[in-house]
Order: C-alpha cells, then sequence, then structure tokens
C-alpha cells in the first residue's frame, strides 16, 4: 500500500501570477507550490483573480489531486506531462515571455511546472539576471 508523505509545516516555495489574455477576457492566474526540505515539489495550489466558484473549484480541486500524486510518490516529470496541451478556454496569449501562449489553464499550469520543477528551461528572474 502506497504511503503518504506529507510536507513539513513550515515550508518554502514560489508564488507566481500571470495574465491570460482570453478573448472572453484577461485571466490572471494566481498558482502557489510548497517544496519539501530539499526542493523537490510537494504541493501546488491555483487561483483564478476574478472567476466564478465553478473555475476556482476545479482549480483547486486540479491542485489537490496533483499535490496528492505528489505526496504519495509521483514523479513529476511523470504528472507534467498530463497537463499538457489540453485545449479550452480559458486561452490565448500571456504576459509571461517564458511562456507567450497556453491552450488552456491546466497547459500553462504545465508549462510552467516543467520549467520550474521539471525538465524544461529554468525560469530566468531579474534579481538572478
Amino acid at each position: 500500500m502506497a504511503k503518504r508523505r506529507p510536507l513539513p509545516d513550515t515550508r518554502e516555495g514560489v508564488t507566481h501570477s500571470v495574465i491570460i489574455h482570453d478573448a472572453q477576457g484577461d485571466i490572471r492566474l494566481h498558482i502557489r507550490t510548497g517544496t519539501y526540505t530539499r526542493g523537490k515539489l510537494g504541493e501546488v495550489f491555483i487561483t483564478a483573480a476574478k472567476a466564478g466558484s465553478t473555475l476556482n473549484g476545479l482549480l483547486d480541486l486540479l491542485g489537490r489531486m496533483f499535490s496528492y500524486n505528489l505526496q504519495y510518490g509521483a514523479p513529476v516529470e511523470e504528472l507534467i506531462p498530463k497537463l499538457l496541451d489540453h485545449s479550452f478556454a480559458p486561452s490565448g496569449e500571456t504576459d509571461n515571455p517564458a511562456i507567450p501562449n497556453c491552450s488552456s489553464l491546466p497547459d500553462y499550469l504545465g508549462r510552467w511546472l516543467d520549467r520550474e520543477y521539471g525538465n524544461g528551461p529554468k525560469e530566468t528572474t531579474e534579481a538572478a539576471a
């Protein structure tokens, strides 16, 4: 039987925000992560500002399911591809030059997680540059 590995009560993480320019209007997506002591991804929280309860409920569920998979030992490199290339609204151009377009919110999440925690090119920040 698989055993869940919970995160420590106090943990490091990243907060990322992006605006996705959808045909119906802009969506500000917020992604928050929590990591184990050695920086391994352990949880993901996703919200959309000024979005309805249905969209935020589905994003919360997606984050919980992704997090539980990580905490039960699924490698992030195997989970990320499951998010990519799904095409549905909201979608469109983003204000993140590293990920200029997305085909859906899960697609953006997967591309960003791959850059931060997977095998994709790493995001550069102004402080690091």
